[in-house]
């Protein structure tokens, strides 16, 4: 597989975003508050949605300030690692934990950039 550079990266990134917070407004207006994640489970919309919104922007962020800089995106990662604890005080904290992870999986960032 090749490497991607930043800017491929970047702009994969952006429009992933763009469609995270589509699919997280519409989810928000929706009767229904539950979505399907990549694992298969039931988790509510609209906090997986918002979950991989934020994913994204820390993504684009770290994009944005250092590149492909290993140290930065282990920080990215250490930080919603961390956030694992609170998935078993709710669903809605689950499913956005499980929104980041599935942004980190589908970009293929959990050992770092690409």
């Amino acid at each position: 597989m090749v490497a991607e550079s930043a800017k491929m990266l970047s702009d994969r990134v952006v429009a992933l975003q763009r469609r995270a917070v589509r699919d997280l407004h519409a989810a928000a207006g929706d009767l229904s508050l539950c979505a399907i994640a990549k694992s298969g489970r039931p988790v509510p919309a609209v906090k997986y949605h918002e979950g991989r919104a934020a994913m994204l922007r820390d993504v684009a962020r770290t994009l944005t300030r250092s590149g492909v800089d290993t140290q930065r995106w282990k920080l990215v990662l250490v930080r919603w690692n961390r956030l694992g604890n609170l998935a078993v005080q709710s669903q809605d904290w689950a499913a956005y934990l499980q929104g980041g992870k599935d942004v980190v999986d589908e970009l293929g960032l959990a050992a770092g950039p690409p």
